[in-house]
């Protein structure tokens, strides 16, 4: 590494304080110096000088500073780099050196032994105002001074997407944050110690909380509320309770995280809480709960799953579901060709989902005096049945899917890799479905290799013609098949699936996808076929996807279908509206039609 040490900093002097020109132990730094990107030690100022195109592009500040070094960064605003450090006196790990203005500047304080950040786009502010000014960069600091305490601190009403406010307090009196300048009314109060960050939802002209302080919440009390965005309750052998109950009401989108560290069982009460079903709760296990303001109800967005295999049951026979979802997987190294599920009343709404991933099928009993049908589940298949307080019925509609591969990607690819992928392919198109609140699965019912003809060029040609192929309509009919998902090694100009889809139509059965993308591509293609549009034409009447959170269907960035009574992990927003952003519900309508085609 080259260091060449210097008295005279290359850059205007307005830029660098008076205190910084009488140092004379600097350096002058470029990306080739430090090609790890570690900034050194033992200098009492860094200036680093930019070359376009260097790299390394992530630098990491001096890791053994002392009290008042600093590391002066010059930028024209867009910049690629970052600067990383897990002592910034910021509620984050990484500052974007473009956000920061026509410099940027770190300064160690030993006292916090934290790096401060400054910058022409970097503001701070005091309580001495109880408000945020608008028209600030991308970095903004609120301190609560000692003493200090403001009942509303409000937010700027506009601001770049994706501006952060750290709000700080070191006052021993408490502030809040004005309700209605947030994303949601959560109880955002301020204590000393406490630290916010706030990211500007430029969607909605609102800011969203990101991060926050967790408090205790003790639920052994009736009279227990939030006070905090997250809360969290710990079951502990000393205050074992047998049923928790959470609070009937809260701040909007207000989070509590239950857990236990007993061996002592315990159950979460119900009430209050949208989903039905079991919520015990054991050793190590942990839920999250999220109180929706416009509902006046608890959701679950963490629980426990209780999984089984063959070699974890006693004569193949299931145990009582504890958690809200019991989940069977066929074992290839321990085959068992009947599952019996539990006898005696259960709780309305437990559930229990099989998944068939060997390749022998298995029999779900749903009575052990064999006055019920077997139902078989093959591979690919997560059928789910559920409780009504006293027997056990299948939850969903099953529409059966014949899958189809080209030779010219078995050879290319495998035989067996092609299977794999289809096979995949299904299995997160029902993981999707699970996520969204389906009543309906997919069963694939088939594999069948077939030589492309010349005239299926690509994608598009694929799915318009595979219908009327000879050989695949005898396949589709033997095997029952409502629907034919193709892959193979086609490409298509901008796209990675293709479904022929003017409906749900008996005519809009086939789709076609590439080798060449994810296996995610087929949960797409498929909800074409059930009727589902990428964007929101007139027509639509809700069947589309939902652009903001980028769903299956508008992006496929997250494995949800729209719908409105899911909701996304940072922010709670709903992952589709009712009435215009809705595919689960129109998928869940026209299912049976669909599963009626063979």
């Amino acid at each position: 590494m080259k260091i060449r040490r210097t008295s005279l900093l290359l850059i205007p002097a307005l830029l660098i304080s008076t205190a910084c020109l009488a140092i004379t132990a600097t350096t002058s730094l470029t990306p080739s110096n430090i090609p790890d990107g570690q900034l050194p030690s033992g200098y009492a100022g860094i200036l680093f000088n930019f070359t376009q195109g260097e790299q390394p592009y992530i630098l990491k500040l001096p890791q053994n500073p002392k009290d008042q070094d600093w590391v002066l960064f010059g930028t024209d605003g867009s910049s690629r780099y970052t600067v990383h450090s897990e002592k910034l006196d910021l509620p984050r790990d990484s500052v974007a050196i473009w956000a920061c203005g026509a410099f940027c500047q770190f300064r160690y304080e030993k006292k916090t032994g934290l790096w401060s950040v400054t910058g022409t786009k970097v503001k701070y502010y005091s309580s001495e105002r109880s408000s945020i000014p608008a028209g600030n960069g991308p970095y903004t600091v609120y301190d609560i001074k000692p003493g200090d305490s403001h009942p509303r601190i409000s937010l700027p009403a506009t601001a770049v997407a994706g501006s952060i406010i750290y709000i700080r307090s070191s006052s021993q009196l408490s502030s809040r944050i004005n309700p209605d300048d947030l994303l949601h009314a959560s109880t955002a109060t301020i204590e000393n110690g406490d630290a916010y960050m706030l990211r500007y939802v430029a969607d909605f002209k609102k800011w969203a909380i990101e991060k926050s302080p967790e408090r205790l919440i003790d639920l052994k009390s009736p009279d227990a509320r939030t006070k905090a965005p997250r809360s969290v309750f710990t079951l502990t052998d000393d205050g074992w309770i047998p049923n928790i109950k959470l609070p009937a009401g809260a701040g909007d989108r207000d989070r509590i995280t239950i857990r236990s560290s007993t061996a002592r069982t315990a159950l979460i009460e119900g009430g209050g809480v949208e989903e039905k079903g079991m919520f015990g709760l054991s050793r190590g296990q942990e839920y999250t709960f999220m109180y929706i303001g416009e509902k006046k109800r608890w959701v679950v967005m963490d629980a426990p799953d209780t999984i089984y295999t063959a070699a974890n049951l006693r004569k193949g026979v299931m145990p009582d579901p504890a958690t809200p979802r019991t989940i069977y997987v066929s074992d290839r190294a321990s085959y068992v060709p009947n599952i019996q599920l539990p006898q005696g009343p259960q709780k309305k709404g437990a559930r229990i989902l099989f998944r068939g991933e060997a390749s022998n099928p298995f029999n779900v009993l749903l009575a052990s005096d064999g006055s019920s049908t077997p139902h078989s589940v093959g591979i690919g298949e997560t059928p789910a049945f559920v409780s009504d307080g006293q027997k056990w019925m299948p939850e969903a509609v099953t529409i059966d899917v014949l899958a189809v591969y080209s030779s010219a990607a078995a050879s290319t690819y495998g035989e067996e890799y092609m299977r794999s992928r289809l096979l995949s392919g299904i299995l997160g198109t029902n993981q999707a479905l699970e996520n969204s609140g389906a009543t309906f699965t997919m069963r694939l019912v088939g594999f069948r290799r077939i030589n492309a003809p010349a005239a299926w060029k690509d994608l598009s040609a694929v799915s318009q013609l595979i219908g009327s192929h000879p050989q695949v309509a005898k396949w589709r009919d033997n095997l029952k098949a409502d629907l034919v998902y193709y892959e193979g090694t086609e490409k298509q100009e901008g796209s990675c699936g293709v479904a022929y889809a003017v409906g749900p139509s008996e005519k809009s059965f086939a789709a076609a996808g590439s080798t060449h993308c994810s296996t995610s591509v087929m949960r797409h293609e498929l909800g074409h076929l059930l009727g589902i549009y990428d964007d929101t034409p007139p027509w639509a009447y809700g069947r589309s996807g939902y652009p903001l959170v980028g769903t299956i269907m508008a992006g496929n960035k997250v494995a949800f279908y729209s719908t409105p009574h899911r909701y996304t992990r940072d922010y709670g927003l709903p992952m589709g509206m009712k009435d215009r952003y809705d595919a689960m519900d129109a998928m869940n309508e026209f299912s049976p039609y669909v599963s009626g085609y063979r």
